[in-house]
């Protein structure tokens, strides 16, 4: 039997899983009533002389409860119905029941006319359709967060209970969940795209949840590299994959590594063929629109046909209201606080307004942004956020904390935020050395602590390893565009920073010289101009060898645990992110730099494979100004040849040197033999996921080098029919369509809503 305790739904929510379950039960309709001034009247029913009365109490003990009942005493006697039925979430004794029975007789018929918490269960297990059209219940009930928790989860801290049920209580269902399964029923995965701010990731969590609650078995969170996604990939395993932002700040930003958007591509469409995987994709609208602009394989793909875009017109203003709603009902606000939303009617302006968006909703119910606000002004101060959402953070970031927390969080934006402890506090003691008398401040360790412990919560957040160590990272990505937008107006300050860093990637996160490489992107890169601009290549160029480039990873270990890892990239790593960032043929000093660093290699065998892939990305970039042999290199990178990952690095030549690869490959017939037997290796033990995988890589082989490997295609095609003759059936349950809901008058459901916020008892 269902155990809910019905304490993750607001008040409106609980009154209309009640009139669901009481319908059902007494075979009538119940006419529904706006929240707020109900006369003592919740739900009714009025026919033939009869005048049934219900009243919805959600409360979590019974002294509220009965202290809230004995005040609708004197309405229920004015009523006069012919019979009087509560329903209620508290759990009620025999006796408990006996009370209420007679503290309202002879309205209350019968003491089974008081329905509480286990009541209200029971009836669920009768009418289990009911249930599973109130997706916030089933979501968070006891069994269903058990098949979630229990999943496997990969590359993200466990799942916890209450971290699940803090986000559905919030969750205000909306049409962008119905159109997010419909396009997952139609093609496995779902492109959610959207504005800052705007839900993408709750809806995107929510799905994940959804999925789990049905079978799925394990759960791949994906936040770097499309690379994960392959390395987890389980043919027979239910699975459900979860990219939060995409295209971020690794796919734009820094550029996609070699054939890293084909092989997302590749990824999506397996996906699309799989029985049993789900793919969930977030990003930035706009980003998703340069990409496609920037990158021929996304541009190409169907991406875009499987797109839930969110916006502020799938947001009613219903539903908009119920966000607001639920974010204050099961927020910490005192009531003097929500008092002045309510008494001031600014919840109409809060919904209203163009800037409505749930992630500043959500800011402003954060305690340490409230707690500065006299209640007084607190409807105005919302409004103000509003006008200009970058003042909530410019308000806490000037006035709340002490100024190395400042510098700190100023410095976390050259590394783009994740970082470890270790690495940011090198950084801060390296700018307080130079800078601490200019900007009034000292660096000590207890400080430093002092101040991670202050930002933590609001501004960042911490992960700890299963060894003790630690990173920072920002909340969430808007304190970030906050930064970067209020850097952008302190040239002195940025060349402080640029002088202190002691890194070599605090330079090339967010600097750029060229306005060609910004992408478009507001807040995401800050244009060095003039004087900084000469001062930023100096430093590339006269601390290169002294700067390490450091890249943060945490790489998980087992279901749980995650190793925080910190990688010295190598020198043409460093000097293939300057060819990203720079348009060097403009600026000769550092296209003179890149060249002297750069040594024509002759054993590659010595080279990693990003160490190869970077070489060639500098040689791409200077190769008109070089004399080298292109055959010679072709030859030396064939050589390096062991796998289907080493021919993809191997196809980037195509790029560098076509005319040249065409000469190489033409009738070599060891080579194409070595490919050959590469593939053929990997069919024996390819199951039908893989094949279609395989499928893809040879047909960008065959594109990029100019070989023909159909024989090869049809032998894999074949045994992908074979498989398909096996009957491998689709488990997934049917998608759950959640119900619509539209309110007759939404202004006069609206102020009701709001007005019983007023009188309900909160956090219960």
């Amino acid at each position: 039997m269902p155990s809910y305790d019905f304490l993750n739904l607001s008040p409106t929510e609980f009154e209309e899983v009640s009139r669901d379950l009481l319908q059902k039960k007494l075979g009538i309709l119940l006419e529904s009533f706006t929240s707020g001034k109900d006369g003592g009247i919740d739900l009714r029913y009025c026919l033939a002389g009869k005048k049934i009365v219900v009243q919805c109490k959600r409360y979590n003990n019974f002294l509220s409860l009965y202290n809230n009942l004995k005040k609708e005493k004197n309405k229920l006697l004015q009523l006069q119905p012919t019979r009087y039925i509560i329903s209620t979430s508290v759990g009620l004794t025999p006796n408990q029941k006996l009370k209420i029975y007679t503290l309202f007789r002879p309205s209350i018929l019968e003491e089974s006319d008081i329905l509480g918490r286990d009541d209200l269960n029971n009836l669920l297990n009768i009418y289990p359709d009911i249930e599973h059209n109130h997706f916030k219940l089933w979501l968070s009930s006891t069994n269903t967060l058990k098949k979630i928790l229990k999943s496997r989860i990969y590359n993200l801290a466990a799942l916890e209970e209450k971290d699940i049920k803090d986000i559905i209580k919030l969750y205000v269902e909306n049409d962008s969940f119905t159109e997010a399964l419909k396009i997952i029923e139609e093609k496995n995965f779902v492109v959610i795209s959207g504005i800052p701010g705007i839900g993408k990731t709750t809806l995107a969590r929510v799905l994940v949840y959804y999925f789990l609650s049905k079978g799925y078995e394990e759960f791949i969170y994906l936040s770097d590299s499309i690379n994960d996604a392959y390395d987890s990939y389980k043919d027979k395993i239910k699975q459900v994959f979860l990219f939060d932002d995409f295209l971020g700040s690794n796919f734009i930003e820094n550029n996609l590594s070699f054939n890293e958007d084909a092989r997302l591509v590749k990824f999506i469409h397996s996906i699309g063929k799989a029985k049993n995987k789900v793919l969930v994709l977030t990003t930035r609208e706009y980003i998703l629109v340069q990409a496609t602009q920037k990158y021929e394989k996304i541009e190409n793909s169907y991406i875009n046909l499987a797109k839930c875009i969110i916006d502020l017109e799938q947001y009613t203003k219903t539903i908009r209201a119920k966000i607001l709603y639920n974010h204050l009902y099961f927020s910490d606000l005192p009531k003097e606080y929500i008092n002045n939303i309510i008494d001031t009617k600014s919840y109409l302006s809060i919904i209203e307004h163009r800037n409505y968006n749930p992630r500043i909703i959500q800011t402003f119910t954060n305690k340490d942004i409230w707690a500065t606000i006299p209640f007084e002004e607190f409807s105005k101060k919302i409004i103000l956020f509003l006008d200009n959402p970058e003042s909530i953070w410019k308000h806490a970031f000037s006035h709340q904390i002490m100024v190395i927390s400042q510098f700190l969080l100023l410095n976390m934006v050259l590394f783009n935020g994740f970082v470890l402890l270790e690495d940011l506090k090198l950084a801060i003691q390296s700018f307080a050395r130079l800078c601490s008398t200019k900007y009034g401040f000292i660096f000590t360790e207890f400080d430093f602590n002092k101040s991670i412990r202050e930002l933590e919560g609001t501004f960042i957040k911490i992960d700890k390893d299963f060894q003790n160590n630690y990173a920072i990272d920002f909340q969430n990505p808007s304190i970030l565009d906050f930064l970067i937008n209020y850097l952008s107006t302190y040239p002195e300050l940025i060349k402080d920073l640029i002088e202190s860093a002691p890194y070599f990637n605090q330079l090339t996160n967010v600097f750029i010289i060229d306005e060609d490489f910004s992408n478009n992107t507001k807040y995401k890169k800050i244009l060095l101009k003039g004087n900084i601009q000469e001062y930023f290549i100096n430093k590339l160029i006269a601390e290169f060898d002294k700067m390490p480039f450091i890249k943060s990873t945490m790489e998980f270990i087992s279901f749980e645990e995650f190793e925080l890892q910190r990688k010295v990239e190598s020198i043409y790593y460093k000097l293939s992110i300057i060819t990203q960032i720079i348009d060097i043929h403009s600026h000769a000093n550092l296209l003179e730099f890149i060249l002297s660093k750069f040594e024509i290699i002759e054993d590659f065998s010595l080279l990693s494979k990003q160490e190869i892939d970077s070489y060639l990305t500098v040689i791409d970039s200077i190769s008109d100004n070089i004399a080298c042999n292109p055959l010679q290199i072709i030859s030396q990178i064939e050589k390096t040849i062991n796998s289907l990952s080493d021919v993809e690095i191997f196809t980037k030549l195509s790029h560098v040197f076509h005319s040249e690869l065409r000469q190489f490959t033409l009738n070599n017939t060891a080579l194409y033999n070595k490919i050959e037997n590469l593939i053929n290796a990997n069919i024996d033990y390819s199951d039908y996921s893989e094949c279609n995988f395989l499928i893809e890589d040879i047909e960008t082989i065959e594109y990029d080098l100019e070989l023909n490997y159909s024989e090869i295609k049809n032998k894999i095609l074949l045994k992908i029919s074979d498989f398909e003759r096996e009957h491998y059936e689709d488990q997934r349950e049917e998608d759950y369509i959640p119900k619509a809901s539209i309110e007759e008058n939404e202004d006069l459901y609206i102020n009701d809503l709001f007005f019983s916020l007023s009188s309900e008892e909160r956090n219960s």
